[in-house]
C-alpha cells in the first residue's frame, strides 16, 4: 500500500506539472501573463528561461482524422483524439529528456504539441533541434502516425518577450506544412512557400475575394460545363511553365485540342494567357483556391 500510494503522489505530482507548463506555454501565446511571472514560476519548476536562446517548436499529426491509429471511435466509445493528443504529448516529454534539453512542453490546442526549448546560445539551436527531432520519432515511430509527424521551430529568440513571436510562428509554419508531402525533419518557415503561406491566408475574405475576381468566370463555366473542366486545362498549362506542347501532352490532349482550350478559357477570363503577368496572377490564384479549398 505504501508503494501503491508513493505512485500516486508521483503521478498527482507530474500532473500538477503538465499543468503548469500549459499554463506558462498559453501565457506566452496570448500575453496573458507578465514574462516575469512565466520565468519566476519557471524556476519554480528548475526551469530556467532568463539569459537563454529560446526556440517555440510545435509537434502535430500531418492529419487531423485519428481514426487510423485509434480505429473509429465508436469502437473505444469515445474520441481517440484526446487519447492521441495525450500520447504525443508524452512521446514529445520523453524525446526532451532523451536529447538531454530543457524547456516547457504541453499540447498547445486540440491537435499539436508546443515547445519553448531553452538553450544556453544560439549556436546550440541547429544541433538541440536535430536531436529533438531524431529522439522523438525514435519515441514515435512514423508508422504509428497516419501521415507521420510534422515538426515545425520557429525563429530563435534572445528573450522571453519574444517566445510567443517563436511558438506563433512554429504552430503556422506547422500548419502550412500539412500540405507539403516533403519528408523534412523540421520544418522551418523558408520551407512553406508560397502555397503555405496563402494556406495560412485562406480564411482571409481579401484572399477568397482575389480568386473569385480571378477565376470566378471559369469557375461558373465549368459549373454549367461539367464535361469538359477547363479549370484543369489551365492548370497544366501553367503548371508546365506555360510549354503548351507539355501541357497538352499532361493533359492527355491532342495539341489543336489543348490550343482550342486555351483560346476558350481566354475569352471567358478576358485575359492573354500568353503575358506573363496574367499567367503569374492566375497561378497564385488557382495555389489560393486549392489552399481554400483544403481543409
Amino acid at each position: 500500500s505504501t508503494l501503491a500510494l508513493g505512485r500516486l503522489i508521483r503521478r498527482d505530482a507530474e500532473g500538477l506539472e503538465r499543468q503548469i507548463h500549459r499554463t506558462l506555454l498559453t501565457a506566452l501565446l496570448d500575453r496573458s501573463r507578465p514574462v516575469d511571472e512565466v520565468a519566476l514560476r519557471a524556476r519554480a519548476l528548475g526551469l530556467v528561461l532568463e539569459r537563454r536562446h529560446l526556440i517555440g517548436v510545435v509537434v502535430r499529426h500531418r492529419a487531423d482524422d485519428p481514426a487510423g491509429e485509434h480505429g473509429p471511435a465508436g469502437e473505444s466509445g469515445g474520441d481517440p483524439g484526446p487519447a492521441r493528443l495525450r500520447d504525443l504529448a508524452e512521446a514529445v516529454g520523453q524525446a526532451l529528456r532523451e536529447a538531454n534539453l530543457t524547456g516547457l512542453t504541453s499540447a498547445v490546442d486540440d491537435q499539436a504539441v508546443g515547445v519553448l526549448l531553452a538553450l544556453p546560445d544560439a549556436a546550440a539551436e541547429e544541433r538541440a533541434l536535430a536531436a529533438f527531432a531524431a529522439a522523438l520519432r525514435r519515441a514515435r515511430p512514423e508508422p504509428r502516425a497516419p501521415g507521420g509527424l510534422i515538426i515545425a521551430a520557429g525563429s530563435g529568440v534572445g528573450g522571453l518577450r519574444e517566445a510567443g513571436r517563436s511558438l506563433i510562428e512554429a504552430r503556422q509554419v506547422a500548419e502550412a506544412a500539412r500540405r507539403d508531402r516533403r519528408d523534412l525533419p523540421i520544418f522551418r518557415l523558408p520551407h512553406v512557400g508560397l502555397a503555405g503561406l496563402l494556406h495560412l491566408l485562406r480564411d482571409e475574405p481579401r484572399l477568397q475575394t482575389f480568386v473569385e475576381r480571378e477565376l470566378g468566370p471559369l469557375l461558373a463555366y465549368d459549373a454549367r460545363h461539367p464535361r469538359e473542366q477547363l479549370l484543369g486545362t489551365l492548370r497544366a498549362y501553367l503548371e508546365q511553365g506555360r510549354n503548351k506542347s507539355a501541357a497538352a501532352a499532361e493533359a492527355h490532349l491532342s495539341r489543336p485540342a489543348f490550343y482550342e482550350r486555351l483560346a476558350r478559357i481566354g475569352r471567358i477570363l478576358d485575359v492573354d494567357l500568353d503575358s506573363v503577368d496574367a499567367c503569374l496572377s492566375l497561378h497564385v490564384a488557382l495555389l489560393a483556391l486549392d489552399a481554400i479549398r483544403t481543409p
